[in-house]
């Protein structure tokens, strides 16, 4: 909750907090970056299918292009660790350089040394269910504005939300997220103002729900004690 606010001070209170449970900064670290990786080339697919699928109406024949663009980005990510591991091997004589080096090797590397496929068929899992979900909400938002849109439509620009989410320009993507909002539904003729307001709304739905589940669990946790 305090990073929605904040963008990034949320980072630094769960590595303070986490710390005291002996979960070191580099251990911290290199989980976020397994997880951002592992996310960033598994969604990469899903989108990069479903502009090719469903975005032929408003791109034309650069969705072909897009999707081409989008797998082999997702290939390099996933090859990136290993090509790291297998070929960036050096040997600092400075005892202080080399341990610096060996915790951003350490970092880097996470993805290689934690290869687990039943993790991995997890991480699928609840990555699907998070999609689906952000779909489910996506699609209702614009079920519940007074105007009539195809699927593609909502597709699309459930595909750049998802996007954004994941590869932040800016703290929370704020201001660039809704520009490129606006930009495509201006392009699309709906308007400029129209692509702000969606996003606010997906912005204004999710702190909504931040608060809910902070209360609920500062409640539950309030009532163990």
């Amino acid at each position: 909750m305090i990073s929605f606010i904040l963008p990034h001070s949320g980072i630094i209170y769960k590595t303070y907090r986490l710390k005291s449970y002996d979960l070191s900064y580099t251990d911290f670290i290199g989980i976020n970056l397994f997880l951002t990786w592992f996310y960033l080339f598994f969604f990469l697919i899903f989108y990069s299918f479903e502009i090719l699928i469903f975005g032929e109406e408003i791109l034309g024949n650069y969705n072909i292009t897009i999707f081409i663009i989008g797998i082999l980005t997702s290939i390099l990510l996933f090859s990136l660790p290993f090509i790291y591991e297998r070929f960036l091997k050096i040997n600092f004589k400075n005892e202080f350089l080399l341990k610096i080096f060996n915790s951003i090797n350490y970092v880097l590397v996470f993805p290689v040394t934690f290869l687990n496929l039943k993790f991995f068929k997890f991480l699928s899992f609840a990555g699907l269910v998070g999609h689906s979900l952000s779909f489910l909400l996506i699609y209702l938002l614009f079920n519940s504005i007074d105007t009539n849109f195809n699927i593609t439509l909502i597709i699309i620009f459930f595909v750049i939300n998802s996007f954004l989410d994941q590869v932040p320009i800016t703290p929370k993507n704020l201001a660039i997220s809704e520009l490129i909002f606006g930009m495509v539904s201006s392009n699309i003729g709906l308007g400029f103002e129209f692509g702000v307001a969606i996003k606010l709304l997906l912005r204004l739905f999710f702190f909504i729900n931040l608060i809910s589940l902070t209360m609920i669990y500062n409640t539950l946790d309030y009532i163990k004690k």
